[in-house]
């Protein structure tokens, strides 16, 4: 009921709180002009593994000690995604692969099955084999394409067309209203040139959270209507 406080997670600095974030979301962009009041609670949906963008690269240390030592701990940190990601799978019955990330893609719905034209990620992935990344220079996109990259290896090639199909329509709501949400929130200062190219090729992958809530609760329910609402929830999370 409205007068229920149960599950009201989101809560604005004024002392309301809401169900999800768009309701939110509206509420501080039409009672406080886009500014979030002091103590504003987001309850985002965040990541479980700390992924996001390409793993690091590991850099030698002058000493050969802490050498070992930092090499140890990347591994140990990459065993347990690999278990974590082995489970994950498994429990959903898609684990396997290896499978092509670039032809193992959804098609469009044309007879001859070819890969849909209007994919963005699809282009995007066969750009991002071709190059190399400092950590520092991830982008959405390229969170995205290395995500596809490393799951191509642990699933079944139905369930990655699934996965891209996925991405792809969390890439399009990102895009859709990244920079609104930015803008409304005024959490980061914007370069004036940056609006002007799609806020998945400009932003890092820390931005996902603040679109997470609103592309499961508003878009998937709209431009994918047969996705299965806890999938998307747990796929989220996992990436």
């Amino acid at each position: 009921s409205k007068n229920d406080t149960k599950d009201r997670n989101f809560k604005c600095g004024c002392g309301k709180k809401y169900l999800s974030y768009p309701a939110l979301y509206t509420h501080i962009k039409q009672k406080h002009g886009g500014e979030d009041p002091p103590g504003t609670q987001l309850a985002q949906l965040k990541s479980n593994r700390g992924r996001g963008r390409p793993r690091k690269i590991y850099i030698a240390d002058e000493s050969a000690a802490q050498q070992d030592k930092e090499l140890e701990a990347i591994n140990k940190k990459k065993n347990e995604e690999e278990k974590a990601d082995r489970e994950f799978f498994t429990n959903l019955g898609v684990y396997g692969g290896p499978c092509n990330p670039v032809e193992d893609w959804f098609t469009s719905d044309s007879a001859d099955g070819q890969i849909s034209s209007v994919s963005k990620l699809h282009s995007k992935l066969v750009e991002y084999r071709k190059k190399r990344l400092r950590d520092s220079d991830a982008k959405i996109d390229d969170a995205m394409c290395q995500y596809l990259l490393e799951m191509s290896e642990k699933v079944i090639s139905k369930f990655y067309k699934l996965l891209a199909l996925f991405l792809e329509n969390y890439r399009a709501c990102v895009n859709e209203y990244g920079w609104d949400l930015n803008n409304n929130f005024k959490r980061i200062k914007l370069n004036e040139n940056d609006e002007k190219k799609p806020f998945s090729t400009v932003k890092p992958p820390e931005h996902l959270p603040t679109v997470a809530n609103l592309f499961i609760q508003r878009y998937l329910p709209i431009h994918l209507k047969k996705f299965d609402r806890g999938l998307a929830i747990k796929l989220t999370k996992h990436f």
